[in-house]
């Protein structure tokens, strides 16, 4: 009984705050606040840096970026790019690349961003590829051309993919 007082005693100062955050304005009706307004920003494309870390991206395999939103008739997308083309990416190296989304894509509606490995094999005799990174940097680009980051996140070994497991790192956004 002494937790639900606690409980609701939150509540109610949560709800207090809510409504004296609020802004009515001169006419009583709710003023929308200039962070529910940036919500509605379209980002028009965006650029995702990724940091190789001490295992390499083989020749074969493929970087995917995927950037899950929810479309203005509330269906959930996935708007995707080949980061790396099967090209490799060497021990330690950088590599950056930006690709348009489709219309419609605001920053309210953005979901989740995937970075996805698909392990290749250049040889018959390959055994699948394993990629390390030790940064991701997603920076969404709005409508105006400024720039807003969505992830940044490193360490080394910030994640392992493996060729068969683990093939996927997702940020909820």
């Amino acid at each position: 009984m002494k937790k639900l007082s606690i409980l609701g005693t939150i509540a109610f100062a949560a709800l207090v705050t809510l409504v004296a955050g609020l802004d009515f304005g001169n006419s009583g009706a709710l003023v929308q606040s200039a962070d529910a307004m940036e919500l509605e920003r379209e980002v028009v494309s965006l650029r995702v840096t990724v940091v190789t870390g001490d295992d390499d991206l083989r020749s074969e395999s493929d970087a995917v970026a995927e950037l899950d939103y929810e479309s203005v008739s509330g269906n959930d997308l996935t708007a995707s790019a080949n980061l790396n083309n099967n090209a490799s990416w060497g021990n330690g190296s950088t590599h950056s690349k930006t690709f348009a989304l489709p219309g419609g894509v605001t920053l309210g509606s953005l979901e989740e961003f995937h970075l996805v490995f698909h392990s290749g094999q250049s040889g018959p005799f390959d055994t699948g590829d394993n990629w390390n990174i030790d940064g991701l940097t997603v920076v969404g680009i709005l409508e105006d051309g400024s720039e807003i980051i969505l992830v940044q996140r490193a360490a080394t070994r910030l994640h392992r993919f493996k060729s068969d497991i683990d093939t996927r790192y997702t940020v909820q956004l």
